[in-house]
């Protein structure tokens, strides 16, 4: 048995394997989640060698949407995403919402994340629903959020209604003075 390390582009090999049939196992690394199986039986290993035996991984997303309560789009709302990676490692990331009011943080290892809007202007909260994932729901936050390696969680949407006019039309004044003082 043999074993080897990737090198910092993902890619490995074994030198000098005689002539015949190998399974390559692969350690699943902390935090992605499988395209391809961990096990790749049964290759055939000519004189010459074999290339191409690859593993393929992927990383998760959280992604959702910031809208008023009728469903109109709210773009260019700023959402950031915080947490810790499976490594320990700090995450900080931001988005802002397209023109369809949607944002996506993208390339997630597994790990537990928060989502925070910053209120857009001119509108007051709504309700806000976790996604698929799971979470804690506060006011313009999604926390604790349980990402698994791979997960694509969605729906974690932002709701907002529209704000009042702060500074309606004033009244006409009840009582004009019919007669101004000319001096």
């Amino acid at each position: 048995m043999a074993s080897t390390t990737t090198g910092p582009d993902g890619n490995y090999s074994f030198e000098d394997l005689p002539i015949g049939d190998y399974d390559v196992v692969e350690l699943q690394p902390d935090g992605y989640g499988n395209v391809t199986p961990n096990v790749i039986e049964d290759i055939p290993v000519p004189e010459e060698g074999v290339t191409d035996v690859d593993f393929v991984e992927t990383t998760g997303s959280i992604a959702g949407n910031v809208s008023v309560d009728d469903g109109t789009p709210i773009p260019g709302t700023t959402v950031t995403l915080t947490g810790t990676d499976v490594n320990g490692d700090p995450v900080t990331m931001t988005a802002v919402t397209d023109p369809d009011g949607n944002y996506i943080f993208e390339g997630l290892l597994e790990g537990t994340y928060t989502v925070t809007e910053t209120q857009p202007a001119g509108f007051d909260d709504g309700a806000d629903s976790v996604g698929s994932a799971g979470g804690t729901v506060a006011n313009d936050e999604f926390s604790a959020i349980p990402l698994g390696a791979g997960v694509d969680a969605v729906d974690y949407n932002f709701e907002e209604t529209i704000a009042p006019d702060p500074d309606p039309d004033p009244d006409p004044d009840p009582d004009p003075d019919p007669d101004p003082d000319p001096d």
